[in-house]
């Protein structure tokens, strides 16, 4: 408590505003003038101390541990140790000081080098960092995904290392099947994800491309996406549209013949045999 009490008289001694400014005691006086909360100073000189002031003060230094007055944690060097280490968390201890300003914080990686994690059998590339603790942990270089067949249209996509400490968390993910096919026979090919790797013998669509046959103009190739194909006639033209073409062609003739007689009318008349 005497540290306290000689901290409130240093306030007192040394706090002070270089401008003073007015302030108005209890009963309204303009006189008084104010060098701070809590000494007051009057035109005549003297000093007056206000008793709600000092109250406040002290409510306030009640609150600061008697320690934070400790001249031993000011006056040397601190001799850091790392305490009660985990997975999580690490203590900062200074044995001078003691327990009572114990710092607890969550790791932070001071060094980092590549490395290879082992899990399940299989080896992932990561990153193994330390913290300045001495704490070691890994983790995954990147993601490390996985496709999963769902069904026949989609896959799921998820990362080797999910649920392990080495994963930062990855959302597993439905999407569809991206498919290459590979004939088997004329008329069937193997339909093969090129994620999941799923696989289904399927029959052949002939509706991929199709193409006039270049050496025989009556027939059309058909092609299936795994590149077997199949050889068609054209489609024949009907008999109502012969006979369509057909009317069209007599209308033509007749227009033709027409203009022809129209044509030698002209000159006749241009003659002046009319």
């Amino acid at each position: 408590m005497r540290k306290k009490i000689g901290v409130l008289i240093a306030i007192l001694i040394f706090t002070g505003i270089p401008l003073a400014v007015k302030a108005t005691s209890e009963n309204g006086n303009p006189n008084i003038k104010s060098y701070g909360s809590i000494i007051y100073k009057d035109s005549s000189g003297s000093v007056e101390l206000y008793a709600e002031d000092i109250a406040f003060l002290q409510e306030k230094l009640a609150s600061v541990p008697d320690e934070i007055f400790d001249p031993v944690l000011y006056s040397h060097v601190h001799e850091w140790e790392y305490i009660n280490v985990n997975k999580n968390t690490h203590t900062r201890h200074c044995a001078v000081c003691g327990s009572l300003y114990d710092i607890v914080s969550a790791h932070e990686a001071a060094t980092s080098r590549a490395c290879t994690i082992t899990y399940g059998d299989k080896d992932y590339p990561g990153y193994e960092k330390t913290c300045r603790c001495g704490y070691t942990w890994k983790v995954e270089m990147y993601h490390n995904l996985i496709y999963t067949s769902v069904d026949a249209t989609y896959h799921r996509l998820s990362c080797g290392l999910s649920g392990t400490d080495y994963c930062s968390g990855l959302e597993a993910k439905d999407s569809e099947h991206v498919r290459t096919a590979s004939p088997v026979d004329e008329t069937h090919h193997q339909s093969v994800c090129n994620f999941c790797l799923i696989e289904e013998i399927q029959e052949c669509v002939f509706d991929y491309d199709s193409f006039e046959d270049s050496e025989n103009p009556t027939q059309i190739i058909k092609y299936c996406e795994c590149g077997n194909y199949i050889t068609e006639p054209k489609e024949s033209v009907s008999e109502n549209d012969i006979g369509n073409t057909e009317d069209r062609s007599d209308e033509t003739s007749q227009t033709e013949q027409l203009e022809s007689v129209s044509g030698n009318q002209t000159e006749t008349i241009q003659g002046g045999k009319i």
